[in-house]
């Protein structure tokens, strides 16, 4: 009865649907680049059109009705504290920042549109690091209900790369203290414990600090490549 069309490319898909309506008048539909999305789309018009031909109402036909967010997300957060170790802070984040904004909505009420106004919401008032890990947390959310086989989607995988780069880093490189002087190596050397075989803390930080090697380069370094005759350390992985 209907048909899915690329007319994009391979890499960039852009998948329109086609059908015929109960007037026979050829319809089209643009979807988007999910192939998927646009074949659960066409599917349920074909259903659609099919129920009112035969006059078929009732349940089989009717939209599903979808709890809200909050009511959903209640078991969902008992087992992930249940099954995770680490699940603390995912629960904190639920309750303090994803629950206040989205409770009220029905699963399938959220959209990109209501993703990119919380992300707008929160721009200010938390770091990008933060509303990042809560908008993946979204998307866990919903990749769980799905697989459970909910008709959703997930409004977080619609979202495109700019969207998602305009949250901001990850790691906010003013929030790092950073040693700015000798005297400053000099005090943090000394608060470290002195040296001890199998805690050699004061000489990794001497040789981070002043030869400017990175941790793992620190933790790799053998001793035969320290040459103290010559002042020479060698790396070579």
């Amino acid at each position: 009865m209907g048909t899915v069309y690329n007319r994009g490319t391979a890499k960039k898909p852009n998948f329109w649907i086609g059908w015929t309506d109960p007037n026979g008048r050829r319809r089209h539909r643009r979807v988007g680049a999910d192939k998927v999305l646009a074949k659960r789309v066409l599917a349920r018009i074909e259903d659609d059109i099919v129920a009112g031909r035969y006059g078929v109402e009732g349940e089989a036909y009717a939209k599903p009705e979808f709890p809200t967010f909050a009511k959903a997300v209640a078991p969902w957060v008992e087992l992930r504290r249940k099954t995770h170790r680490a699940a603390g802070d995912d629960i904190s984040r639920v309750r303090t920042h994803l629950q206040p904004y989205f409770g009220r909505m029905r699963l399938d009420e959220i959209g990109t549109v209501q993703v990119k106004a919380f992300i707008e919401k929160k721009r200010g008032t938390i770091s990008p690091a933060t509303t990042m890990l809560c908008i993946r947390l979204l998307s866990r959310f919903y990749n769980s209900l799905i697989e459970d086989g909910l008709q959703l989607v997930n409004p977080v995988a619609k979202l495109n790369r700019a969207t998602r780069r305009a949250i901001g880093p990850m790691h906010d490189p003013r929030m790092t203290p950073f040693l700015k002087t000798k005297q400053d190596i000099r005090a943090v050397y000394l608060a470290l414990p002195r040296l001890a075989p199998n805690r050699p803390v004061r000489a990794m930080l001497a040789v981070g600090a002043c030869a400017g090697l990175r941790t793992d380069e620190i933790l790799g370094l053998p001793k035969e490549n320290v040459d103290l005759e010559r002042r020479t350390i060698t790396i070579d992985r």
